[in-house]
């Protein structure tokens, strides 16, 4: 979800129906379970953007997307979120800070990548990444093989 600052000084969120608001409500069709079992929706309340930005929700297995890193921006204390080198709440994440963006690969190939980046890039990757990016280059190096002798034994027994 982004924010963007519009002339009369207030907010519009693409994609929704909030224009020139004050502050921020909506809530997502995004469903979440809390630690108590009761499911929600991912909710934005009362947030007010200090400057255009996009609100995350980070990679958390845990939190499956349902929480959000600017956690004031859910109406909560913004000191439970995420915090910026300086102690301070993290705020809504800028274009311009922006320098990739994620996309779908081939599984493990990031590994790959990493492993030829500048230190200490390939000692985040696990041993168990690793090792299935060997099976990846594996099969790939077999797979040419495997298929030329399935073709060579079907000419023959077309013969």
């Amino acid at each position: 979800m982004k924010a963007i600052e519009n002339d009369s000084g207030g907010w519009d969120v693409p994609g929704t129906t909030l224009l020139g608001v004050q502050s921020i409500n909506w809530t997502l069709d995004y469903p979440c379970e809390s630690y108590h079992g009761n499911d929600y929706d991912l909710r934005i309340e009362n947030w007010v953007p200090s400057h255009d930005g996009y609100l995350t929700t980070g990679d958390n297995e845990d939190s499956n997307g349902c929480r959000i890193d600017q956690l004031s921006a859910t109406g909560q204390d913004g000191r439970n979120g995420l915090l910026d080198e300086n102690n301070n709440p993290v705020t809504a994440v800028k274009d311009e800070w922006v320098i990739g963006i994620a996309s779908t690969e081939i599984p493990w190939i990031g590994a790959a990548k990493l492993f030829f980046s500048p230190p200490p890039s390939a000692s985040y990757v696990t041993d168990k990444t690793w090792t299935m990016l060997i099976f990846v280059i594996a099969s790939i190096l077999v797979a040419p093989s495997v298929v030329e002798a399935f073709q060579s034994k079907q000419s023959t027994e077309e013969e």
